[in-house]
């Protein structure tokens, strides 16, 4: 029950911070593009923390990265209640962005080791972020967001202590090649996906509040998509890991043509509901595939999440430029084909090992 607090409370305050930047960017003076530039720096950071402390997981003590990671990361989370220009907006979500990357992979390793659900484990991010996406819509104040935030990392700084991890280390070298290859399919399909995610999460507030939606409304948004993925993940552990991936895959890329169609924001909550469906499928599915098939376990999932990052760099980039560009239908499109590309290519990996089968 103490890692599925921690990670209960790291993904509230991750996304609570998260839920208005593009509006915080805006009201700063950033045009739509520094809003793409400003979220692919927080995805920049992520993507080498993760890479570097999803390898030391492995081959280091994981109690000391899963400690360190949240305290930095309630110190650097507080430091976001100092922002008063782009400039130290851009810095200090740089510093979130490398904290949040430290402890993931450590937590994750032990919740397998411990031959836990990793299905339900996960789940409990989706309630995080249902928890702390309504509560920062409730606070709908930047300034009461980040404390909010800050404590929350901070508590489960104070529970990690409770949490005792013994690990068999072992040796991985700094780019694991292997691992890499053997993971590639769901690696690649993976990014493709998410990088069409993170193109559309870049302006999705300003999306929504251009749909008719206030700070209140854009809460309920994130909150009915993360209720739903709680609810998903619970029952991913029971299905063949490759068809769940799939699914998710598939579904993912119906999910963002509807959003081209959205006239009103009260036509968004039903499309929630299906991205949460899609997102718990592919999430889970995706981590149970690495754990069930690498021994390097730490360093396959640091290579996933860094695939986050690297997504959280390209995406909002692309999103900020087509947006300025073509509006926000156009980003949606865009997504849609992205993700489409992420499900033929796992899809046709998933054909060939059937045949070998």
């Amino acid at each position: 029950m103490k890692a599925n607090l921690i990670q209960f409370f790291t993904y509230g305050a991750t996304l609570a911070s998260y839920l208005f930047i593009p509006n915080l960017a805006q009201e700063l003076g950033a045009s739509r593009f520094d809003v793409g530039i400003i979220v692919s720096a927080y995805g920049l950071a992520l993507f080498l923390s993760s890479y570097i402390f999803g390898r030391l997981a492995d081959v280091s003590k994981r109690e000391i990265l899963l400690r360190l990671g949240l305290l930095i990361s309630s110190i650097t989370f507080l430091m976001q209640l100092f922002i008063s220009n782009v400039s130290t907006l851009l810095l200090v979500r740089i510093l979130t962005g490398i904290s949040v990357g430290i402890y993931p992979a450590a937590l994750l390793s032990y919740i397998h080791d411990k031959k836990r659900s990793i299905g339900k484990f996960s789940s409990y991010g989706s309630l995080g972020w249902a928890f702390g996406t309504f509560v920062a819509g409730v606070i709908a104040s930047y300034q009461g967001i980040f404390l909010f935030s800050s404590a929350l990392f901070f508590i489960a700084f104070l529970i990690s202590f409770k949490i005792e991890i013994k690990h068999k280390k072992i040796y991985v070298p700094f780019f694991p090649r292997k691992v890499i290859r053997r993971n590639l399919s769901v690696y690649t399909a993976f990014f493709f996906r998410y990088l069409g995610a993170t193109a559309i999460w870049a302006i999705f507030p300003l999306y929504l509040t251009e749909l008719g939606a206030d700070k209140f409304w854009i809460g309920i948004m994130f909150f009915t998509n993360t209720i739903v993925q709680f609810v998903v993940m619970r029952q991913i552990d029971k299905f063949k890991s490759e068809k769940v991936i799939n699914f998710g895959l598939a579904l993912s890329t119906f999910v963002f043509f509807l959003y081209a169609f959205a006239t009103n924001y009260i036509q968004v909550i039903p499309i929630q509901v299906l991205l949460g469906i899609s997102w718990g499928a592919l999430y889970t599915g995706s981590l149970l595939y690495l754990m069930n098939r690498n021994v390097e376990k730490a360093t396959s999932v640091g290579i996933f999440n860094s695939l986050i990052g690297l997504s959280g760099i390209f995406g909002p980039l692309l999103g900020g430029i087509v947006s300025q560009m073509w509006d926000f239908d156009g980003v949606m499109y865009l997504s849609t084909i992205l993700s489409s590309m992420g499900f033929f290519i796992f899809f046709r990996r998933y054909l060939r090992e059937l045949r070998k089968e």
